[in-house]
C-alpha cells in the first residue's frame, strides 16, 4: 500500500505527518491487501491567523477492487479532525470491503 501525506498551511508538520502516517497505517492495516493507495491532506483552509472551524483532514483511499473512498472532516483542531476522520475511515472501509465480499452492487 502506497501512503502519501500532504500538509498545507499548518506549522507542526513533523509531528502531524508522523501521527497521520501511523494513524492511517494502523487503521488500514487489516485491509492492506485490498488497498492500492491512500492519500491524506491536512490543511488550514483559511490560513494560520484565523481561529475558525477550518482545519481539514481529507483521506482518499483507492481499493484494488471496489472503487474508492473519501473521508472529509473539518474541525477547529487538525489533530481532532484527523482522529475523527480515522474513526470514520475505519467504519467506511469495513462497510466497503464487506459489500465487495458479498457482491453487493455488482450487478
Amino acid at each position: 500500500m502506497n501512503l502519501q501525506v500532504a500538509i498545507k498551511g499548518i506549522d507542526d508538520k513533523p509531528a502531524l505527518r508522523s501521527r497521520a502516517k501511523t494513524g492511517v497505517a494502523a487503521t488500514l492495516n487489516r485491509f492492506r491487501g485490498r488497498i492500492r493507495d491512500a492519500r491524506v491532506l491536512l490543511e488550514d483552509v483559511t490560513g494560520p491567523h484565523k481561529q475558525v472551524v477550518d482545519k481539514r483532514c481529507r483521506i482518499d483511499v483507492r481499493l484494488k477492487r471496489g472503487g474508492a473512498l473519501t473521508i472529509d472532516e473539518i474541525g477547529t483542531d487538525v489533530f481532532v479532525s484527523l482522529a475523527v476522520a480515522l474513526d470514520r475511515l475505519k467504519a467506511a472501509i469495513g462497510r466497503k470491503v464487506g459489500q465487495a465480499k458479498r457482491g453487493v452492487g455488482a450487478g
